[in-house]
């Protein structure tokens, strides 16, 4: 395959959404790598905009390519990153969704260009469960979760924090960054669960 990516599609979907309230158009991003087969990532994608659905996003835009492996500073290739961001942009997209676990820089690079938050799967899921918590044991227990995914995230300063907090989460501790601040509330969560 080389140094060049092979991009198979990017396809309007139609817009749904399962709440009658205003909700974010959102794209869903998904990778084909390594002895990962299309049908595969297709199916994955499918099962992902159920759970857009059921946070509240409206799936607008679909995006798959196909790569030897994922870019380490985009998840997707540079030029796939450019052409979604024209059409996130012609859409309204707020919201990208990507397949894929990403890494702090993966969400970062990605949107500068794209000009909307970037979240993974598992961000996306940990909403969904944040919106979903009934009890105090279970929004705790929840929120436990979402801070223990966002640590490793939170280091460098005012930017990574800003990236992680953007996707509706239910807590705050503050503007200090790389010192203990962090970690207070889920020493606090911690003790109560």
């Amino acid at each position: 395959m080389g140094q060049r990516a092979k991009i198979f599609a990017m396809s309007l979907a139609r817009p749904t959404s399962l709440n009658s309230k205003q909700s974010e158009c959102s794209t869903l991003a998904g990778l084909v790598f390594g002895s990962r087969r299309r049908h595969a990532v297709e199916s994955s994608l499918q099962e992902l905009e159920g759970l857009s659905l059921t946070a509240g996003a409206t799936v607008v835009l679909r995006c798959v390519q196909e790569r030897s492996q994922p870019d380490p500073a985009r998840f997707l290739g540079r030029g796939k990153v450019k052409t979604l961001a024209a059409a996130c942009e012609a859409e309204a997209v707020d919201l990208v969704i990507c397949d894929d676990e990403l890494t702090p820089g993966q969400v970062r690079n990605p949107e500068a260009v794209l000009g909307c938050r970037v979240v993974d799967r598992t961000q996306s899921i940990l909403d969904i469960f944040a919106s979903r918590a009934r009890t105090r044991e279970g929004r705790l227990q929840v929120e436990l979760a979402q801070l223990k995914y966002l640590l490793p995230r939170l280091t460098g300063g005012g930017l990574a924090l800003s990236f992680g907090c953007r996707y509706r989460h239910t807590w705050a501790w503050g503007d200090k960054v790389g010192d203990r601040s962090a970690t207070d509330p889920l020493t606090h969560h911690e003790a109560w669960t």
